[in-house]
């Protein structure tokens, strides 16, 4: 479970590609991938261009990162989106089972 996430991430566990997330909740199943003892746990998230042309537009001096036609639908004073992997990142189980005494 990732958490909140904006907007799309990749997760990899121990190597194993497992889905692709681009919408709520951001969580997929790992049973398959897990081993006993230490685990690699990776997650890539890519975002929208927003943050990044609002970024260049507010710096007209240097050199601009994208290269876009679509800059005349964004202005320099637009609020900056979320971004990233917010979290809280958990390992939860699928379902509980009962305690058997």
């Amino acid at each position: 479970d990732l958490g909140d996430v904006a907007e799309v991430a990749e997760v990899k566990l121990n190597g194993q590609s497992l889905p692709i997330l681009w919408k709520p909740p951001y969580r997929v199943e790992v049973t398959e991938a897990l081993r006993s003892g230490e685990n690699t746990l990776e997650i890539r998230v890519t975002n929208t261009w927003h943050n990044r042309i609002v970024g260049d537009l507010r710096n007209p001096t240097a050199e601009p990162v994208t290269r876009t036609n679509m800059k005349l639908r964004f202005n320099k004073d637009m609020e900056l989106l979320p971004s990233g992997l917010m979290g809280p990142v958990r390992i939860r189980p699928l379902f509980e089972l009962p305690v058997i005494r």
